[in-house]
C-alpha cells in the first residue's frame, strides 16, 4: 500500500477545482515541479502553467480554485483570479512563472497557433503575496497531510473536480461541428460576399444546389461551406480561403458531418481523426478562439481512445 492510499480521499462535496499533476523536480534549483518540503506558495507558483486548456470551460463549471497534486497526494491549494495565455515555442513543457517566462504572451500574433498554453494568477493579498483560501476550502483539499485523489485522476495532467459531463463521441463530433461552421463562417463572409451581396448564403446555396429552397438553413452550418469549396467551380475561392487544406480534406469532412447528421455510428478512434482534421483546417483560416476550443474536445476523444472507451 502508498502513502497515498493511506491517507483520506478528497470529499465528495469539496469545492469544484482544476486540478494539475506536478512532476517531480530532482534539481532544487529547478523552476517547476513539485519537490518535499516545498512550502506552498512555491508549489502554486510551480502549478500555475502554462498548460493546454479551455479557460472558457473552466468558468463554465464555475470553478475557482486550482489544486496541485503529485504522486496521487493533494500539495496544496489557490484561488484562481484571471487567465492568460503564450505561445511555447518549440517546447511541450510547462513554464514556470508568466512574469520571468520572457516570450510576447499579450502579442496577437500568437493567436491562432496550436501550441498556445495558458496560465492563472492566483488572487494576491495586500502584501501581493498569494492570498490564502477559506479554511473550509483548504481542509478539503489539502488537511493536515494532503488528500488522495481519485485513482481515475492520477495519470492525468489536468482534470476537474466533479469530473466533467462526459459525452459520448458522437456528441463531441457534433460540438466540433459546430465550432468549425463558427469559425468559418467569417472567412466566407469576406469572400463571398463580395460575390452574391447581401443574400450570399443563400445565393450561394442556389448556385450549387445545397439544400436548395430551404433559406433557414444555420450560417454555421459548415456543410454549406465544404460542399461549395468542393466544386470546380471553386478552385480559384478555395486558394483564397486556405493555405495548407485540400480538396480531399474538405471531402472528408463533408463525410464526417454526414455520419453524424445521419445517425452513423461513430466511435472514439473515427471521431479523434475527424476532429484533429477540423482543428487542422481553423487553425489554417486563423479562427483561433474556435481552434482552442477543438483543441479541447480532441484531448476528450484522446484520453477516449487510450481508455479504451469506444
Amino acid at each position: 500500500m502508498s502513502v497515498a492510499d493511506e491517507l483520506p480521499g478528497v470529499p465528495d462535496d469539496a469545492p469544484p477545482a482544476i486540478l494539475f499533476r506536478l512532476s517531480y523536480r530532482a534539481d532544487a534549483d529547478h523552476r517547476s515541479g513539485y519537490r518535499p518540503g516545498d512550502d506552498p506558495e512555491r508549489i502554486v507558483a510551480s502549478m500555475r502553467g502554462w498548460w493546454e486548456l479551455d479557460p472558457d470551460e473552466v468558468t463554465s463549471l464555475n470553478i475557482k480554485y486550482a489544486v496541485a497534486f503529485h504522486r496521487g497526494v493533494t500539495r496544496a491549494v489557490a484561488e484562481i483570479d484571471s487567465w492568460k495565455w503564450q505561445l511555447v515555442p518549440g517546447s511541450d513543457h510547462n513554464v514556470f512563472d508568466a512574469d520571468d517566462a520572457g516570450f510576447p504572451y499579450d502579442d496577437d500574433r500568437w493567436r491562432g497557433r496550436d501550441d498556445v498554453r495558458w496560465c492563472f494568477n492566483p488572487r494576491k493579498g495586500k502584501s501581493q503575496r498569494i492570498a490564502g483560501v477559506p479554511t473550509y476550502v483548504e481542509e478539503a483539499w489539502i488537511g493536515q497531510n494532503g488528500k488522495r485523489v481519485p485513482s481515475s485522476m492520477r495519470d492525468t495532467i489536468v482534470a476537474f473536480w466533479p469530473a466533467s459531463p462526459v459525452d459520448s463521441p458522437r456528441d463531441l463530433v457534433g460540438k466540433a461541428l459546430e465550432l468549425l461552421g463558427r469559425g468559418m463562417l467569417p472567412r466566407m463572409r469576406d469572400v463571398f460576399e463580395l460575390r452574391y451581396g447581401d443574400n450570399w448564403h443563400y445565393e450561394l446555396r442556389q448556385e450549387h444546389g445545397i439544400f436548395r429552397g430551404d433559406d433557414r438553413v444555420p450560417l454555421h452550418d459548415p456543410y454549406v461551406y465544404l460542399q461549395a469549396l468542393m466544386k470546380e467551380a471553386e478552385t480559384t475561392t478555395l486558394g483564397k480561403v486556405f493555405t495548407v487544406t485540400t480538396r480531399s480534406t474538405l471531402e472528408h469532412l463533408r463525410d464526417a458531418r454526414n455520419r453524424w447528421a445521419h445517425f452513423d455510428k461513430i466511435d472514439a478512434m473515427q471521431a479523434s481523426q475527424d476532429v484533429r482534421e477540423m482543428q487542422m483546417l481553423l487553425a489554417d483560416i486563423g479562427a483561433a478562439d474556435e481552434a482552442r476550443r477543438m483543441a479541447q474536445i480532441q484531448r476528450t476523444l484522446d484520453l477516449m481512445v487510450r481508455s479504451g472507451r469506444r
